[in-house]
């Protein structure tokens, strides 16, 4: 996962300064969002590590299945069609998933809002949720994007992050934390 991040970071990096510069960041998302969701498809997965395939051809079938899929004007699909084959040629296509993620974490910021997901064993009630937004909304000091997805390896409780902050509230980090009071005692 940390190799995969690695990766992704300049060339999340780089579509987000050209996005900035074209005023195409919302088109870039949606590109991402739907090549990601491409990649990651039980059927496109074998052709990723299929020999017989040159990575031109990948890219060919990449975006033929994006413009099935979404509208793109003719400028944004070139600058696809070039990054992508960059992506191809050094054996990256794998990597476009936590580009799409990294690529919106660096638009949210730039909007200035935060980033914000909160993971749980259970879906949080809209009560809760307003509640949950309104405390992390007033303890960062931002405008918030919250996500909520379900973990199921949680015991219970919930873990929210946002950027490099942290806050476990599961039962497992709970019982960390018990686990090294008692060792340092």
């Amino acid at each position: 996962m940390n190799q995969l991040v690695s990766v992704a970071r300049p060339y999340a990096v780089a579509i987000f300064q050209i996005a900035k510069v074209s005023a195409t960041q919302s088109e870039w998302l949606e590109a991402l969002d739907c090549l990601s969701c491409l990649v990651v498809n039980e059927k496109f997965k074998p052709l990723l590590n299929n020999p017989n395939l040159t990575y031109k051809t990948l890219v060919e079938i990449l975006l033929q299945s994006l413009g099935e899929m979404i509208s793109i004007r003719d400028e944004l699909l070139l600058l696809l069609q070039n990054y992508h084959n960059l992506l191809g040629l050094f054996k990256r296509l794998a990597a476009l998933p936590g580009i799409a993620k990294m690529y919106r974490s660096y638009t949210a910021a730039s909007e200035g809002v935060l980033e914000v997901h909160v993971f749980s064993t259970m879906d949080v009630e809209e009560e809760q949720k307003s509640a949950l937004e309104a405390s992390l909304a007033k303890r960062l000091k931002s405008k918030l994007k919250v996500i909520y997805d379900r973990d199921e390896d949680l015991l219970g409780g919930m873990v929210i992050k946002a950027g490099d902050w942290v806050l476990d509230y599961s039962v497992r980090g709970m019982l960390l934390n018990l686990n090294q009071t008692f060792k340092e005692v």
